[in-house]
């Protein structure tokens, strides 16, 4: 058996005002090497992304020069989007000869980005008042696919030549719901 597991975590902050972003990755595979023609491997995936105040839509600019400072942010502290994934795969890969192989996949994978925020709209000179709009959405995502690939590696009128034949099949399932909040 071959194994990789690994995990990783890391915050920052930015020097646009209310911006802060958390993001957790764990990784785990395994490979069974079956006999020295085939092995079989199996991943999962899962990655977690949270961002709060990450609306960034520039910062107006006046004939007199910028607005504000360039630490402005449409966004509060409140507003956020977030990612939660996970995926699932496994392959398999057996030789039959020295110059033919084949190779399948299989993929799982499903996902929730949830968002809600300010969104501004456009800045009125006049006024100094930059309106904004909030936000609430989710996209819902389902996926699955999977593959079969021959490959052969021959020599033929006096060269080498790599030849693919192959199938694969995806579906995807996707839901996006919004709704909008006018604010003054």
């Amino acid at each position: 058996f071959l194994y990789l597991a690994s995990t990783n975590y890391y915050e920052k902050d930015s020097f646009r005002a209310n911006y802060h972003q958390e993001s957790f990755n764990a990784n785990l595979g395994f490979t069974w090497i079956v006999t020295p023609a085939t092995r079989a491997t199996v991943e999962i995936e899962h990655i977690k992304n949270d961002q709060y105040g990450s609306r960034v839509r520039g910062i107006p600019y006046l004939a007199t020069g910028w607005a504000t400072d360039l630490s402005f942010n449409a966004a509060e502290a409140t507003d956020f989007q977030t990612l939660d994934t996970t995926v699932y795969n496994l392959q398999v890969d057996h030789t039959f000869a020295s110059w033919f192989r084949v190779n399948a996949y299989a993929r799982y994978f499903q996902s929730d980005a949830d968002q809600q925020y300010h969104e501004p709209n456009t800045f009125n000179v006049t006024t100094g008042i930059w309106p904004r709009e909030f936000r609430i959405q989710l996209r819902a995502m389902e996926e699955y696919s999977w593959a079969i690939n021959g490959v052969a590696d021959l020599d033929f009128l006096g060269a080498k030549h790599k030849i693919l034949a192959g199938a694969e099949y995806s579906y995807a399932n996707r839901v996006f719901t919004t709704k909008t909040i006018p604010q003054a």
